[in-house]
């Protein structure tokens, strides 16, 4: 599975990424971004622009089958702020009797 997306830090640069799969049973699991850069102390030029980053993950031997998606993604900044986004959907109905 490739997971993209773009981040931009308007001062120290981007660190730790954090994401969360839901399988077709409902089940989470969590996985981590670690970019190239990510060991550096000071950010580079391209940390204060939008850039794309790719993370790879080979799921495991027995995973359900279907349609997989992400509920969560949390990003965090070489100073420990860090901003989490939320994809979960929530449905409301009323039950008719």
């Amino acid at each position: 599975v490739e997971l993209n997306f773009r981040v931009k830090d308007d001062i120290s640069g981007y660190n730790l990424g954090y994401y969360k799969f839901r399988d077709p049973q409902g089940l989470t699991t969590g996985y981590y971004h670690y970019p190239d850069s990510g060991n550096s102390l000071f950010p580079l030029n391209h940390d204060t622009d939008w850039y794309e980053y790719t993370s790879t993950v080979i799921l495991p031997v027995g995973s359900a089958p279907g349609l997989w998606g992400v509920t969560e993604l949390t990003l965090r900044d070489r100073a420990y702020n860090f901003k989490s986004y939320d994809f979960t959907e929530i449905i409301r109905f009323d039950v008719d009797q």
